[in-house]
């Protein structure tokens, strides 16, 4: 449970306009093209920050991707996507659910 002075911390993954092909082609369930998911995250960032969130952009090489998926015998879908975000975010910036 997130208490009033905490703030909701929320990674998504960010892909490089030279990876989107590869990025596709490892994830089947996405269709739009890269200015479109530039557009969908620039929202999703803007109505994390409504809520009084803070959402993370964590860079992700497809095959890096791939990879851990394979490693943790992971679907590739949404939910992994998140979970990855979510992983390398806490890597890089340590556990930012403070106690």
């Amino acid at each position: 449970m997130i208490n009033e002075d905490q703030i909701a911390i929320i990674a998504h993954c960010f892909v490089s306009r030279s990876d989107w092909p590869a990025w596709r082609k490892i994830n089947s369930d996405i269709s739009i093209d890269y200015d479109a998911f530039l557009e969908r995250l620039k929202k999703f960032c803007e109505e994390v920050a409504k809520k009084g969130g803070r959402a993370v952009k964590v860079e992700v090489k497809p095959d890096v991707f791939l990879a851990w998926c394979r490693r943790t015998s992971r679907n590739i879908d949404a939910t992994a996507r998140g979970d990855y975000a979510a992983t390398r975010l806490i890597e890089l910036e340590g556990d930012t659910g403070s106690e």
